[in-house]
């Protein structure tokens, strides 16, 4: 017994003397903020939600929610007008087709329990229409080609039925299969080829999940999780890359404990980035 704590007392002051040895990770370099300037905030107080126009390098507009209800900028957060006091967003989702068709969703609290409340507008923002109630919105995606199919997906507090899809521009939505062992979803990414490849990417807790059928069935990806973020290439169709963030409930010995993937498949194999 002497010996073993003998040995454990070793093993801790050399570990002690290591950290000690060891030199100090330097601190990371300030941000650079000279390139950024503040702009006038919306008069509706802190500002919860944020939207560009897709088409923002060309006509400008902004959309900012606050506590108040939902504020237009049409010179890139210069100056803001009133559009709607009728709700308080908490998040903005613009159409793809924005600039054309005007809808926009939004995301906020009942007022009367913890559930969330999904919005659409079809005038860009000024009237709002409730289209879904019931659970905790976690993340709402569109297809790109959303001005021609109406295609979209919720991903909510639900189980099951956590991913919900839309065909009719957001007016109704149907509960589709549970991706496999994963609970809940957090985030979507659509393919910018949906139209073509129909596919579709879930992430939450353990494990990532891919659709290549909208989100009919789901195929279980060898992605570590969970995963906090996901993003996929706008040239998906050809370079079939996106990425994910994961930080491991329990570490293993096979990578790092939390960190960033990327995969350049489709999702079949990952590579810690």
């Amino acid at each position: 017994m002497k010996t073993r704590i003998l040995l454990v007392l070793g093993a801790a002051l050399a570990l002690l003397a290591l950290t000690a040895a060891a030199p100090a990770a330097a601190d990371p370099p300030m941000p650079d903020t000279s390139a950024w300037q503040a702009l006038p905030p919306p008069p509706g107080g802190p500002v919860n939600a944020l939207a560009a126009s897709p088409d923002f390098s060309a006509d400008r507009p902004l959309l900012a929610g606050t506590g108040n209800g939902v504020y237009l900028s049409s010179d890139g957060g210069g100056s803001w007008v009133t559009l709607s006091v009728a709700i308080a967003p908490k998040r903005l989702i613009l159409s793809p087709d924005y600039p054309t068709d005007a809808t926009v969703f939004a995301v906020t609290d009942a007022t009367r329990d913890s559930y969330d409340v999904l919005y659409r507008s079809v005038d860009g923002g000024v009237n709002w229409l409730p289209v879904w109630y019931g659970g905790g919105v976690y993340d709402l995606a569109l297809s790109p080609g959303f001005a021609v199919d109406g295609t979209a997906f919720l991903a909510v507090s639900l189980f099951p039925g956590q991913v919900l899809r839309s065909s009719d521009f957001g007016v109704t939505w149907q509960a589709l299969p549970d991706p496999m062992d994963l609970e809940p979803v957090l985030h979507l990414a659509v393919s910018p080829n949906f139209a073509a490849d129909h596919t579709l990417f879930a992430a939450g807790f353990v494990p990532l999940n891919r659709s290549t059928d909208g989100g009919a069935s789901w195929q279980r990806l060898s992605a570590a999780g969970p995963n906090y973020s996901l993003a996929i290439s706008p040239n998906y169709a050809t370079d079939r890359t996106l990425w994910a963030v994961y930080r491991e409930i329990e570490a293993s010995v096979t990578q790092p404990e939390a960190g960033g993937l990327r995969s350049t498949d489709g999702g079949a194999t990952w590579s810690n980035v």
